[in-house]
């Protein structure tokens, strides 16, 4: 268990994050009191996922084996055997959404027994559900010919999430990918493009548009609000901030403001009052920090000097 928080911590902090520590196990800590707890006993090869109803967190070993822990620390189960990696919840909470790995593919899981629902037949990495679950956004290097070589379009896809209707919406240039689409809740889809700009689209493929251009810093890890009017970014050139734009890529403010300090890694509380990330400086273990989505009231979740937090990723539970 960690340390408790203080008492004059901001109303906003509420609910539950879950996170990477401790040999790369999943653990959970209450955005109000710090109280924290290891959940999963397995190794872990990426992000924890959340149910909807807060009460499970989904997550990959490093075997690529699925695993759902109970978040009040109950136990957990393995799901699956397969090689299946960065599981994903529906917004429902029925299905898993992941990745396959040799040859890599998308793949829809039933979150009860781990049974295959969906597969597509080409390369393809990083997917993500739809608002309503109906659809999934993903990204393709091609698809693999006999002689091994991968040929076809590359860029963002978005397919039905039974397999069919699959569409490119956004091309790759210059035989450079795309990375990390994100799908907000009113129907937009970001990513980062081949330039190193964020770049927005909707399902259809129209209103393609660069949110934040590349000449703006280095993007590396971006989180839409709740209700997907702005976006929370980690942006910089060796020093990096947590900076906030508005869906239109108005507005761009920088929330944290420390030299030679790194800030990475938003996530945004459920409803949208307040962002975590993650802080590391001057060579110490990286730790967990809140504050309100105004940049005030700032706040250190995590203290433990002994392991270092990555992959947040807050409860949708308040």
């Amino acid at each position: 268990m960690g340390c408790g928080g203080s008492s004059s911590r901001p109303d906003e902090f509420t609910g539950t994050i879950a996170f990477i520590a401790d040999g790369l196990r999943v653990h959970t800590i209450d955005a109000a009191d710090s109280a924290q707890m290891r959940i999963g006993r397995a190794w872990s090869s990426g992000p924890p996922s959340w149910s909807p109803d807060g009460a499970t967190v989904a997550y990959s070993t490093q075997k690529s084996e699925v695993m759902l822990a109970s978040a009040s620390g109950a136990g957990e189960r393995q799901l699956t055997r397969a090689s299946c990696y960065d599981p994903v919840y529906s917004p429902d909470g029925t299905r898993l959404l992941c990745e396959y790995i040799e040859p890599n593919v998308v793949t829809v899981l039933d979150a009860t027994d781990g049974s295959v629902l969906t597969e597509t037949g080409d390369c393809c990495l990083e997917p993500v559900w739809s608002p309503d679950g109906r659809q999934i956004a993903y990204l393709s290097y091609g698809t693999y010919n006999p002689q091994g070589e991968l040929i076809g379009q590359k860029g963002l896809f978005v397919m039905n999430a039974d397999g069919t209707r699959r569409r490119l919406i956004a091309k790759s240039v210059d035989q450079r990918y795309l990375t990390r689409p994100a799908w907000s809740n009113r129907g937009t889809i970001a990513f980062l493009g081949a330039d190193g700009g964020i770049w927005t689209v909707s399902a259809s493929g129209t209103g393609l548009t660069e949110l934040v251009p590349t000449d703006a810093g280095n993007m590396v890890s971006f989180a839409w609000a709740p209700d997907g009017g702005r976006l929370a970014i980690q942006l910089g050139d060796g020093d990096y901030e947590i900076f906030v734009v508005n869906a239109d890529g108005t507005g761009l403010k920088n929330l944290t403001d420390n030299e030679k300090i790194q800030d990475t890694t938003p996530t945004w509380s459920p409803d949208g009052g307040a962002i975590a990330f993650v802080r590391e400086s001057h060579n110490e273990f990286a730790q967990i920090f809140a504050m309100r989505a105004d940049g005030s009231g700032e706040t250190q979740i995590t203290t433990d000097q002994r392991q270092s937090a990555e992959s947040l990723a807050w409860s949708p539970v308040g």
